[in-house]
């Protein structure tokens, strides 16, 4: 008997998944906080609205799949993922975070480029 997980496993897919999650989403952030420098309250408001919005999002992604039904008889080779994109419990709340992630995102990476100083 071997200790550790198998490639085969499906405890060795979710945590991959859960982690490919996580870094695709601390990469939006990072790429929003290299970018961006939030210097008055809107830019820094959107900001953090944007950061936010990755946090439920990476969250609504993580819990996708453990949210799914049981895989049917028959179905043992289908990828875990696939079952849980046929449940649409969480995909559309998941697509309407990336909506808003994506507004707030790009507004607060163009209100942070804002010379905003008055005008003689």
């Amino acid at each position: 008997m071997r200790s550790g997980l198998d490639i085969g496993d499906a405890t060795y897919g979710k945590v991959l998944g859960i982690a490919f999650v996580w870094a695709f989403f601390a990469l939006l952030i990072l790429g929003l906080a290299l970018a961006a420098q939030p210097r008055d309250s809107l830019a820094r408001s959107l900001y953090l609205g944007a950061i936010g919005a990755s946090l439920l999002a990476g969250i609504l992604a993580s819990v996708a799949d453990h949210l799914s039904p049981a895989t049917p008889r028959g179905v043992a080779d289908v990828p875990t993922g696939i079952t849980s994109i046929a449940d649409e419990s969480l995909l559309r709340p998941l697509a309407a975070v990336l909506v808003v992630l994506a507004s707030l995102w790009f507004a607060a990476l163009a209100t942070s480029r804002v010379d905003r100083s008055p005008q003689l």
